[in-house]
């Protein structure tokens, strides 16, 4: 998939390779990550007092293993 912008060639290929440096470079830096039971709500730690979303207690956050 190629596209034109302004003269200049972009490929869908290229957006994707920075996307996977970029998300590679947070999960170097994290690595943990907790997902609120109630509304999926992802995190890379465990909220202080609640949920941001839902307002749930953290006791319904639970780890979770970073995408391959």
């Amino acid at each position: 998939m190629e596209r034109t912008t302004k003269g200049n060639l972009i490929t869908a290929a290229t957006g994707e390779i920075q996307f996977e440096q970029v998300a590679k470079s947070i999960d170097a830096k994290t690595g943990q990550y907790v997902a609120c039971q109630r509304c999926g709500c992802t995190l890379n730690q465990l909220p202080a007092d609640a949920c941001p979303v839902c307002k749930n207690p953290p006791q319904h956050c639970r780890p979770i293993e970073p995408p391959a």
